[in-house]
């Protein structure tokens, strides 16, 4: 049993608690500066605007609650954070449709949107694509190497010279 209540403390992904608030909160080089802040803003008006609202308030239940949990487990991987980023999305999503209905104009509610996706477009591009292995992505977090495309070319030179040719 205390095997396993230590399990992932000595491991490359052993964390602290406050890790996955950094990694969504903190600002980036790579892509928008305060991208996961425009996330959060949109979840808690959506939570807000919303919150007679049943099942916004279990989703935001459930957010807080996984939140504490894997926040307390010391191993933590950028691709865990996608079980707290689906129900944060639905909660930005009430929140940003809230925000858009109170709009005065289609236009501009048009406008908006385009903007918005706009920006998640080039957030995605920069930072899935052009900085996929930058250091500085938060989300890159164990990439392989762009050399990785490589070493097929590498191997057969190394087979090439060596005694056996293989």
């Amino acid at each position: 049993m205390h095997q396993q209540i230590g399990r992932g403390l000595g491991s490359e992904h052993a964390h602290p608690w406050w890790t996955y608030l950094r990694w969504a909160f903190a600002p980036a080089r790579v892509g928008l500066p305060w991208s996961g802040w425009l996330i959060a803003g949109f979840a808690a008006a959506g939570l807000w605007r919303e919150r007679q609202n049943p099942f916004l308030r279990r989703l935001g239940l459930w957010v807080l609650l996984l939140w504490i949990f894997q926040s307390a487990l010391p191993y933590k991987t950028p691709w865990l954070m996608l079980a707290l980023l689906l129900p944060l999305a639905l909660l930005a999503g009430s929140g940003a449709a809230g925000a858009w209905r109170s709009l005065p104009s289609r236009r501009l509610a048009f406008g908006a949107a385009l903007a918005t996706v706009a920006l998640l477009g080039a957030e995605t591009l920069s930072r899935c694509r052009l900085h996929a292995v930058d250091p500085a992505n938060p989300l890159a977090y164990s990439p392989s190497s762009p050399d990785l495309n490589h070493l097929q070319h590498d191997l057969d030179a190394l087979a090439a010279a060596s005694p056996q040719g293989r």
